[in-house]
């Protein structure tokens, strides 16, 4: 059933609630010698006067788009109507609770009540208006749950919410998120199937039930979504984000649900890493036709690292010139496809060495560029076009994670954790 209230009432009672609030509104706004108080008075008063307007409107609607005697109940049972009862509903104006009247019915098959305005309105348990959840949870996602009532809320909104109602509301949308981003994307954005897309996946620590856990995650966009803004930096204009508090089987459910709904089950994946096995081993599962690469930058760690137990540090703790020098050709070896070249150059300083703290760093260095020699082709990459930096991801674990679930004295049980995740996810996806 549609709107009742034809514009000419809607009038009428607009202007019965002006004058009635008029001498209020006119001391209100004459009372004030300085912007703030103005400002104040203007949100207060006004979102009075809208919210009692509202409520005249829903109750008139309340009273003329009673059902009957009898309507059908969701148990399929039969809801009798009982009477004109007093409801209320949390909106986005200043002041927050709208007051009415609307039709009531109760089935005695299921002893449930129902109002049909509400549910006509899309206005569940919580009683909360969808501009009004959707900005409180907004609010609760991009900041922490005290904050985002204090301050999001409270003082640049006027709606009062404790920061318990803020975390129930972000717990409660959590529960539908991964429906969210499970579905396709619409219909009226189709795209062809992907021939390619790019994965990066890596992970970030969160104290969970009083232990530190770590937080898988995978970043994915199609090879068209990377634009070239200028002629150092890339910037992409579509990407799926989801990570999981869970193991690798808990991610590739949701990594591989993320790629069906963006059709690509049969593209070619690039997958960017860094040498943990975990995620070598999850790619072999799910991407049999993939080309995996591991991130320059961890790379260029590792050779880092060897360099300063080789040849030692400067005072201020950078790198020493002679390390700088030797960790420099071994880079321009790798970036050049060179890792046969840098593994004979390891070879050679190993058996030269006379401290074992040295022979050590080789060794862990060697084996390490060994074990992902094939994903350190960098010159041929780079020619196909492929990314070799997986800056792409390390932004998303930082915020995701980062900034929302490792502030200082944050501390998480397993349901609020979930839940923030889930909807982190959600809020720094690109093309939803």
């Amino acid at each position: 059933m549609g709107m009742i209230v034809d514009k000419e009432e809607f009038r009428k009672i607009l202007r019965d609630v002006v004058e009635e609030q008029a001498d209020a509104l006119w001391e209100a706004l004459n009372g004030h010698e300085n912007a703030k108080g103005f400002d104040i008075a203007l949100r207060q008063r006004g979102g009075e006067m809208l919210r009692v307007a509202c409520g005249e409107v829903l109750s008139t609607r309340g009273r003329v788009e009673r059902e009957g005697r009898e309507i059908t109940c969701a148990c399929g049972g039969k809801a009798v109507f009982k009477q004109y009862r007093p409801q209320t509903v949390e909106t986005v104006l200043p002041g927050k609770v709208v007051r009415f009247r609307a039709a009531y019915y109760e089935c005695p098959t299921c002893n449930r009540g129902t109002t049909p305005l509400l549910a006509r309105l899309g206005i569940g348990n919580d009683r909360m208006t969808l501009g009004l959840r959707e900005m409180v949870v907004l609010a609760g996602t991009v900041e922490t749950y005290e904050a985002a009532s204090r301050d999001l809320l409270s003082r640049m909104a006027d709606v009062e919410l404790s920061d318990v109602q803020v975390r129930r509301a972000v717990c409660d949308e959590a529960k539908s998120v991964e429906d969210h981003l499970d579905q396709a994307r619409p219909s009226g954005n189709e795209k062809a199937r992907p021939s390619e897309i790019v994965v990066g996946i890596d992970g970030g620590m969160v104290h969970v039930n009083g232990k530190w856990h770590e937080a898988k995650l995978a970043c994915i966009y199609e090879k068209g979504d990377r634009v070239q803004v200028s002629p150092k930096r890339g910037e992409l204009i579509g990407r799926e984000v989801t990570a999981v508090l869970g193991d690798r089987g808990d991610l590739a459910k949701k990594l591989w649900s993320r790629v069906e709904a963006m059709k690509a089950e049969n593209a070619n994946v690039v997958l960017l890493r860094d040498g943990a096995p975990w995620i070598h081993n999850l790619a072999a599962d799910l991407f049999p036709r993939r080309v995996e690469i591991l991130d320059w930058h961890h790379a260029v760690e590792h050779i880092n690292d060897c360099a300063r137990a080789l040849y030692g540090e400067s005072p201020g703790g950078n790198l020493s010139d002679r390390a700088k020098e030797w960790s420099k050709a071994q880079l321009d070896r790798l970036w050049d496809d060179g890792v046969g070249d840098v593994l004979l150059g390891l070879r050679f300083l190993a058996v030269r060495q006379k401290t074992a703290r040295k022979t050590k760093a080789i060794q862990g260095l060697t084996r390490y560029i060994e074990e992902n020699r094939e994903a350190m082709r960098y010159r041929t990459f780079r020619d196909l076009g492929y990314p070799v930096g997986s800056g792409f991801v390390e932004s998303a674990i930082h915020h995701v994670v980062q900034l929302r679930m490792k502030r200082p004295g944050c501390r998480w049980d397993q349901p609020g954790a979930d839940a923030i995740l889930s909807l982190r996810c959600l809020y720094r996806s690109i093309g939803r």
